[in-house]
């Protein structure tokens, strides 16, 4: 037009909507495209602490663990290894190196490389006694009972071979577990005391003694020193009872600690491999329990004489726990009978060869082959084999008694034989201890591949005793956390709950700024609905690390 060309205006939208964002990033701190991000581990850790807080756990090894020394507080040592042992069990890091990947390092910043080292960690609880690590275990007791309305009864029970073997070659205090294998003639075994609330099972007090040492009077010892440091929890006088693996008249059962002291109750769960004869009952006589934690789950109460004196047995039938076990004996049946054939046609071979040095098998060992192989529970009352020499040749003949089977499937799968003196107890009661008792055991069974030297400590009595109480100290922190979930309408085990916290994670990302420097920005991953209401609910962000 006029002589020049005529140029069309283009629009480029999506120029324009760059440089809106860029202004927008100038204008908050001048910040470009992200650089790197970092991400940091938030819900579990986040929980556990808070929670630790809330029980005043530190506030507890502060008052009690002595003068401060340099360097990391005792009390944040403490806290920082039950989190780690609760979170990381079977972690082969160090404590560090776990540390400096959470967002603990927010709120607890005198922990460095150094002191969270083997050698920094023990130099710090060094001072950690046995009288000290009472006073703050009764603190922390004390806060939860209160926190969570517990008691007044409580259960003792014996929960063996806490670490499973250890050195005592340089510890005279242990012992060696001179019946072991050759390799373990100086390694030792450990047992714990563990009290627990007769409800939820979270635990109270703990003691830590070499297994082969266990006795009545050791046990009853422990009983007896329980009522003062109950007192100091509140809610009154409380009740102790002594839960037995076996209902025996040995001494070393309940009847040797009978002796000694009659200020507990008992309570047990006979089962056939005790070599008792079970009562069987009607149907009929099996009437639903109160309350949601029974579910489905039917009892019968009635009396039972064991040894000379009268226990109330309340007889319990779980419909989900028998389609659990009825699953697990027929898969232990199937590997049996196909071990069986195995070794038996492995003797037969031998006996067709004729080969002179094979004509007479080693009896022994074919024994123990066939006895480890029937180790499951109820294997050996339902396959029946015998030994036979044809020939010279040594064979094994077996056979399945099914009037046993059919015993044991209408019988004894889904059922409980629970047993106790405390004839005052309601049924559900009784079903609800004995219950606690398995919720403990089965937190502690997420420790039994622990990787405890995580500390790298020299194994010293006093090492042991602090990784009990820091082992005590975990438990209680998971069991709480059960009950929390548990009170908002989830009932999930504790290593569900740390599973579901541990998909919350803090991502810091951090963007170089237009003209020099950086700057960082927080954001969390998406997380679990369940978990993400307890973040909120406990408002868990503000251990976020601030950028």
């Amino acid at each position: 037009m006029d002589g020049n060309p005529k140029m069309p205006k283009q629009k480029y939208p999506e120029t324009a909507k760059r440089n809106e964002k860029a202004a927008n990033r100038l204008d908050d701190g001048g910040a470009l495209g992200p650089e790197f991000s970092q991400v940091y581990e938030f819900g579990a850790e986040a929980a556990l602490f808070d929670l630790a807080e809330r029980l005043g756990l530190r506030e507890a090894v502060k008052a009690h663990a002595g003068k401060p020394g340099p360097g990391l507080p005792i009390e944040d040592a403490v806290l920082l290894a039950a989190i780690y042992l609760a979170v990381k069990p079977a972690s082969k890091n160090s404590l560090f190196e776990w540390f400096d990947k959470t967002v603990l390092r927010e709120s607890i910043n005198s922990a460095t490389e150094q002191n969270l080292s083997g050698q920094g960690f023990w130099q710090t609880l060094k001072g950690l006694g046995e009288v000290r690590r009472r006073k703050i275990e009764d603190g922390v007791a004390k806060k939860t009972v209160s926190a969570y309305g517990l008691g007044p009864d409580c259960l003792l029970f014996d929960n063996e071979n806490f670490h499973a073997y250890l050195d005592s070659s340089g510890c005279p205090a242990l012992a060696k577990d001179e019946n072991g294998p050759e390799p373990m003639a100086k390694l030792s075994r450990l047992g714990l005391f563990l009290v627990v609330s007769a409800d939820h099972g979270l635990p109270l007090f703990h003691e830590i003694y070499p297994e082969s040492k266990i006795n009545p009077r050791r046990l009853s010892e422990a009983v007896e020193n329980l009522p003062a440091r109950l007192s100091k929890l509140g809610q009154g006088k409380w009740n102790p009872t002594v839960f037995f693996e076996a209902l025996n008249d040995s001494d070393g059962g309940f009847k040797g600690l009978r002796k000694e002291s009659k200020s507990y109750g008992v309570l047990t769960c006979l089962g056939h491999g005790q070599g008792l004869k079970l009562p069987s009952f009607p149907e009929s006589g099996f009437i639903d329990l109160e309350g949601d934690k029974f579910k489905g789950v039917k009892a019968l109460r009635s009396e039972i004489r064991l040894y000379g004196k009268e226990y109330t047995l309340a007889l319990t039938y779980d419909p989900k726990l028998y389609e659990i076990q009825l699953f697990g004996l027929k898969d232990n049946f199937l590997k049996c009978s196909k071990g069986l054939k195995k070794i038996q046609e492995s003797l037969k071979r031998r006996a067709q060869n004729s080969i002179d040095e094979l004509k007479t098998p080693n009896y022994d060992l074919t024994y123990q082959r066939i006895r480890d192989l029937l180790a499951p529970e109820h294997m050996k009352s339902i396959f029946n084999f015998k030994y036979m020499y044809e020939g010279g040749f040594l064979t094994i003949e077996f056979y399945v008694s099914e009037l046993e089977f059919k015993n044991v499937t209408e019988n004894v799968l889904g059922k409980s034989f629970i047993v106790t003196d405390n004839d005052h107890w309601p049924t559900e009661k009784i079903v609800s201890a004995y219950q606690s008792k398995l919720q403990t055991e089965r937190r502690f069974a997420s420790f039994k591949g622990a990787n405890y030297p995580f500390f790298d400590s020299p194994y010293g009595q006093a090492d042991i005793e602090v990784h009990a109480f820091i082992t005590a100290l975990s438990l209680t922190l998971r069991g709480a956390l059960e009950i929390e979930f548990e009170r908002l309408g989830h009932k999930l085990s504790a290593q569900k709950i740390l599973d579901l916290l541990s998909q919350a994670k803090q991502v810091m990302t951090v963007c170089p700024k237009a003209k020099s420097g950086r700057v960082s920005k927080s954001s969390f991953s998406k997380m679990n609905p369940i978990a993400k209401d307890y973040i909120e609910r406990h408002g868990l962000t503000k251990y976020a690390i601030k950028p």
